[in-house]
């Protein structure tokens, strides 16, 4: 039986997989998120913004962790909740940023939360073709 290659998947194997540019892209954006989240806390922080932020790094750590183990083992289970999961944490921290820093009007807070909504839009819709491709292949058998 010959393996189909999708069309978000590259011709070049690594380590006997098919290399998915985009997936890796979410996860490592979304594995400095957690570094980021995991490491970085400023001393004024009140409980609730820590513990959120604290939450945010985890969720983000576990959506990269979902990502590479799907790859790594081929199964499209983690690899659609790796992405899931991302799209909540860049809708989350764009929230985050928005309502933490100094307000959307300081050019560089505005573009830390476009960012973070692209990278959403951009894992959601990796999603969508994820299911899309189950639904076409069900279709076909």
């Amino acid at each position: 039986m010959t393996q189909v290659r999708r069309g978000y998947e590259l011709k070049t194997l690594f380590f006997g997989r098919p290399v998915r540019p985009f997936h890796l892209a979410v996860a490592i954006a979304t594995f400095v998120v957690a570094l980021s989240n995991l490491t970085v806390h400023n001393q004024n922080e009140t409980f609730l913004l820590h513990t959120s932020s604290l939450a945010l790094g985890f969720i983000a750590l576990l959506s990269s962790l979902f990502l590479i183990i799907g790859w790594w083992f081929r199964n499209e289970w983690f690899a659609e909740w790796g992405l899931l999961l991302a799209v909540g944490v860049w809708i989350s921290r764009a929230v985050y940023i928005g309502l933490t820093d100094d307000g959307l009007l300081i050019l560089g807070t505005a573009a830390a939360v476009i960012l973070s909504l692209a990278w959403a839009v951009g894992a959601g819709g990796a999603y969508v073709l994820e299911r899309y491709d189950h639904v076409i292949s069900d279709l076909d058998e």
